[in-house]
This record gives C-alpha cells, structure tokens and sequence, in this order.
C-alpha cells in the first residue's frame, strides 16, 4: 500500500473551499486527529510517507501536523522507529498547499512523489526534497532543500 501522507493530511482541505475557512468548518478532519488514529502509518501498513506542511499555511495550523507525527513516534515507540518509513517536512513559506503567491516554495516548486517512489522502490530515505519557488514565467525565483524535520536547510543571499 502506498501513501502520500500529506494528502490526507493537508490536501483534502481544499475541496471545502475559501468559505468554509470563514465558518470555521474547514478541515474538521485534521482537527479530529488523535493519538488513537496514529496507526494509520504503521511500519506494516506504509512502506514510506512523507508528511508535509508549510510554516505559512493560513488555513491549518503546522503545529497540528507536527503533533500528529509526533505521536506517531510515541505511540512508535520514538523517532528512532518511525525514521524507517515517515518523513515530516515542514516548509519554511510554504502556504495551504503552496497556492498563494507569497514568498515561499509553491505547489509548482515542490513534488515529494519522486522521494517517496525513490524510497519505496530502491529503499533511499529522502535526506532532502528540493524545493523552489517558480514565478509565472516558469522561472526558478530560488531554490534550496526542504529538510526533515527537525532540521532546517541555511538561506542563502
């Protein structure tokens, strides 16, 4: 079984639109997330998940995904463990989804498909997945790794 984690986590907020954020109905999903529901990324279950999110994400807060992941490593028996097949990345300027145009990497700067296919199908955990933010001519802005949590790649000039 293979699983971007991230998609559940992150991306199913998107279909309840703009609106709901106002309502405070959106992402009733992520806000439910307990300690219980922490096997969903059992070693047995998931070969390899990269989680991510953005430190900017307006919309659902990073903090929450962090503690999701940390207890995953709880309840995993610690970090140690789960480094065998989940991958946290939390992306400086990143915002819901990397849609926005802000500063950060966006969705079209930022694809962990080609890690987690590396990890699943040659077994090479990634240290590193690049990200870049792309302007609307298609022209890399800047680019620098997306690290695992809780490292954190240098910005340059």
């Amino acid at each position: 079984m293979l699983r971007l984690a991230a998609f559940f986590l992150v991306t199913s907020c998107v279909s309840v639109g703009a609106a709901a954020a106002t309502t405070g109905n959106d992402c009733a999903a992520v806000a439910v997330l307990r300690i219980e529901d922490a096997n969903l990324l059992s070693a047995s279950m998931v070969p390899a998940s990269i989680v991510y999110h953005g430190w900017a994400d307006p919309i659902v807060t990073p903090w929450r995904t962090l503690q999701y992941v940390e207890d995953v490593q709880r309840r995993m028996g610690g970090a140690e463990k789960t480094d065998s097949f989940l991958r946290l990345l939390i992306l400086p300027g990143f915002d819901h989804c990397g849609m926005q145009t802000g500063p950060g990497a966006n969705d079209a700067g930022f694809d962990p498909l080609p890690a987690l296919e590396a990890w699943v199908e040659r077994g090479v955990a990634p240290d590193s997945i690049p990200s870049a933010r792309i302007g609307a001519d298609g022209a890399v802005q800047w680019s620098r790794p997306a690290c695992p949590y809780p490292e954190s790649a240098g910005c340059g000039p």
